[in-house]
């Protein structure tokens, strides 16, 4: 097994002297999509308990409970863009971006007023990219498709699909996050900041043109292994 280098950042007055414990680790944040949004939306600088960051332009501010206020779904940083001492310091092995899944209903033949289809996420894949900073500094920037889904419901629907006939799914896809070859190390004081932006020009086009825009959560997950004080 090779060595695994991690950043030595400044530990916890309360933490025991010496000695500190290694363990794998997501770290994570969101935000949400509307349509007609454009410009940029920064992840990781709102913390646990704020309201989410948004992309929305026109549309109005989404309603849904899960969609405005930051919890455990949505991040796991207590301090804003920081890991702080809850955490710890981080090596990053890899890189996803999820996007909410819009359900069907069988008994009414529709989808959910939120949520991403294959017509979302194939308008994301044309215009959008993200950037990855430590720090102010850019570690990573890329096309929206190059960080694939970590997640998400996966499974197959029935043509025939009613009530009684429904489709089969499972807590999970193909999990092909982007994988760094090079861990990106982040200190828990060092500022996390995911940068989302559509490209100048032009704004998200998603199914309907409803007054909140088909609200989306994305998240941004960091699969990490962390050093943190031993207590």
């Amino acid at each position: 097994m090779g060595r695994s280098y991690l950043p030595a950042g400044p530990r916890s007055a309360t933490a025991v002297p010496g000695t500190t414990d290694k363990r794998d680790e997501n770290i994570y944040a969101a935000g949400v999509l509307q349509n007609s949004a454009n410009g940029s939306m920064s992840l990781f600088t709102v913390p646990k308990g704020q309201p989410l960051p948004f992309l929305r332009g026109t549309s109005t501010a989404t309603t849904n409970g899960w969609q405005t206020l930051n919890q455990d779904h949505t991040t796991n940083l207590e301090k804003a863009g920081e890991l702080g001492d809850g955490i710890g310091d981080a090596a990053i092995r890899g890189l996803s971006l999820n996007c909410e899944q819009a359900g069907f209903l069988p008994a009414a033949g529709t989808l959910d007023a939120y949520g991403a289809t294959s017509y979302e996420l194939m308008d994301l894949q044309r215009k959008c990219s993200f950037e990855f900073r430590v720090s102010k500094k850019p570690m990573f920037k890329s096309p929206f498709f190059a960080f694939p889904g970590v997640g998400g419901v996966n499974g197959a629907l029935s043509s025939t699909i009613n009530n009684a006939v429904r489709d089969i799914s499972t807590n999970g896809a193909s999990g092909r996050v982007r994988r760094l070859m090079t861990h990106i190390m982040a200190s828990r004081r060092d500022t996390l900041e995911g940068v989302f932006t559509v490209c100048g020009g032009a704004s998200l086009l998603f199914r309907s043109s409803a007054a909140d825009g088909i609200p989306t959560l994305l998240w941004c997950v960091l699969p990490c292994t962390i050093r943190g004080d031993a207590r």
